[in-house]
C-alpha cells in the first residue's frame, strides 16, 4: 500500500500500519510534515518506508493506494491521520473510479516516491538520507508536466 498524507500522528493508525508490516505488507508512506511512526520490529523496519518532501508548494492531497493480486484501488481523503481528525470530526474518503484520474494520482505517488531533488527517506535514528538516482527528478516539476497533459 502507498499512503500520502501531510501528517501521521494518530497512534491507532500507526499501530494498524505496524501490524500490517508485521504480517508482511509492504507500505510506502509519503508524509510531508509531522510523522510519529517509528519501527518497533525488524519487519516494520523492512516493510515500511517513509519519504518526506519539503518543496516550494504546500500540497494537501491525501491519497491511499491499495494493491493486491493485481487489484488496484485508489482513494482520496479529507484528513491527515491525526487524532484530532480521526476521533473528533467527520472526515471523508472516497474511491477514484475514473481510470484517467487514477492514473494521474498513481503517477503523482510514483513521482514523489522517486523525488531525488527534494525527497528524503525518514529514518528513526535521525539519519535521513536524500533519495538517490541517476538524474535529478523533482516531484513538483513532474506534476506540472503530468497535469499539463490533462484537459480538465
Amino acid at each position: 500500500m502507498t499512503i500520502k498524507l501531510n501528517s501521521l500522528e494518530d497512534t491507532l493508525m500507526i499501530d494498524k500500519l505496524r501490524h500490517a508490516a508485521d504480517e508482511g505488507v509492504e507500505i510506502d508512506l509519503i508524509v510531508r510534515g509531522i510523522c510519529c511512526y517509528h519501527p518497533q520490529t525488524k519487519l516494520q523496519e523492512k516493510n515500511i518506508k517513509v519519504v518526506s518532501i519539503i518543496d516550494r508548494f504546500l500540497e494537501h492531497t491525501r491519497i491511499y493506494h491499495f494493491h493486491n493480486d493485481g487489484v488496484s484501488k485508489v482513494y482520496l481523503a479529507s484528513a491527515d491521520w491525526m487524532t484530532r481528525n480521526l476521533s473528533r470530526r467527520i472526515e471523508v474518503a472516497f474511491p477514484i473510479l475514473k481510470e484517467s484520474a487514477k492514473a494521474l494520482l498513481l503517477a503523482e505517488l510514483d513521482a514523489q516516491l522517486h523525488d531525488n531533488k527534494k525527497g528524503r527517506y525518514v529514518a528513526c535514528k535521525k539519519e535521513n538520507q536524500f533519495i538517490e538516482g541517476d538524474e535529478t527528478i523533482g516531484s513538483q516539476e513532474k506534476m506540472f508536466e503530468l497535469v499539463s497533459k490533462y484537459n480538465f
